[in-house]
């Protein structure tokens, strides 16, 4: 299985810069999760703005068969709710994390690698 937890803990930086961290206790910390809410802003908390940057997160994750499983408990510091998924994808020895969506005018796709820089 590619999608080992104590291989997919640490950092992770998207196309934009943010970085996502998944500690081995299995709580994460998102500077910017903004991915998980395009095309479903409605499920954003009251006063969070997606188009305002950045959308900080944090709570909880897991491995669902070959996917991280993010699990919403707060957003821009407000409660919040939901479950994300991002792919893992092994391109040799390296691991990439991407997210899903099954909005076809979402054309971005957010790829997440280990600590690369941009």
């Amino acid at each position: 299985m590619i999608a080992d937890p104590a291989r997919l803990a640490g950092q992770w930086k998207d196309q934009h810069g943010s970085i996502l961290t998944l500690n081995g206790d299995g709580t994460y910390a998102a500077q910017d999760l903004r991915f998980a809410y395009v095309g479903s802003e409605k499920l954003l908390p009251l006063r969070v703005d997606l188009r305002h940057e950045p959308l900080p997160s944090t709570g909880t994750w897991k491995v669902v068969k070959n996917d991280v499983q993010l699990d919403i408990k707060l957003v821009a510091g407000r409660r919040s709710f939901g479950v994300r998924l991002l792919h893992v994808y092994a391109d040799g020895a390296t691991l990439t994390l991407a997210s899903y969506t099954s909005d076809p005018e979402v054309r971005e796709q957010y790829v997440y690698r280990r600590g690369a820089a941009s």
